[in-house]
């Protein structure tokens, strides 16, 4: 897995650790590329429902939007009545009246924390290109940037670099003009369908620019990024074992509000 998802699970490791009263075998699945469809859907609960045959977990820990929701639409063949707990960030909670059996921590990325830091900086910005890869979340995080930027009501211009090559968004990145600085939100993927680390992308990009680069992941700082308000993954996994540790404690999901 990239670094974040490593830091996020070694949390949730730490923090399941500490309870003394339950043993607790935690088996982690990774999703990859993973593109909703119904036939991808059915593929994968199919080999989920062959190596977990006769095995049924007490609880799903869901990564991510895509993670939550195939969690979710897989529950009609196999699981259905497992309690998930998730970490994601805000927009899930559009979606959570919906979900049932389920409760988890939001992540909330601070963009607009960022920008007004990013502004503040650099009072003569009028334009923010935005280093963006091409995969369903990509995608996600680039319309949540777009929508925050809107409700801030500033007057500036955003271009995204999502969809692009990594060696188009380098060439990019090399003819920032003074009124503009870089956001960072993630690259696992380009339009090539290339798999990247965020972390490994930032800092082969960041000499390449003469302009400051923002962003919220903890992890790329020292790899590039100037500053922004940064998730901290680890502590991010301790808040989600811990509502793991009361579910698996026999503690209604209902009652743990997100």
């Amino acid at each position: 897995g990239v670094p974040a998802a490593a830091t996020l699970i070694k949390g949730i490791r730490e923090g399941l650790a500490t309870n003394t009263t339950m043993r607790i075998d935690v088996t982690v699945e990774y999703l990859d590329r993973y593109t909703p469809s119904p036939a991808t859907d059915q593929t994968m609960s199919n080999m989920y429902a062959q190596k977990y045959r006769g095995r049924t977990p007490d609880l799903v820990i869901a990564l991510g939007l895509a993670a939550i929701e195939f969690a979710t639409r897989i529950r009609s063949r196999m699981w259905a009545r497992v309690p998930i707990v998730f970490a994601d960030a805000a927009q899930i909670l559009d979606k959570t009246p919906s979900l049932k059996n389920v409760t988890g921590v939001v992540e909330a990325l601070e963009i607009d924390r960022t920008l007004n830091n990013a502004m503040q900086l650099f009072p003569d910005t009028r334009r923010i290109v935005v280093i963006n890869g091409a995969s369903v979340l990509e995608r996600t995080l680039q319309a949540d940037f777009e929508r925050t930027v809107r409700m801030l009501g500033r007057d500036i211009q955003v271009e995204s670099l999502s969809g692009q090559s990594f060696e188009q968004v380098a060439e990019r990145l090399t003819t920032l003009g003074d009124d503009t600085v870089g956001y960072f939100l993630s690259f696992h993927s380009d339009n090539s369908d290339r798999s990247f680390v965020p972390a490994d992308v930032m800092q082969a990009l960041a000499p390449m620019t003469r302009r400051p680069i923002f962003g919220n992941g903890g992890g790329f700082f020292g790899a590039g990024i100037l500053g922004g308000w940064f998730i901290d993954y680890g502590q991010l996994g301790r808040e989600v074992s811990t509502q793991a540790l009361r579910v698996l404690g026999g503690e209604p999901i209902n009652v743990i509000p997100v």
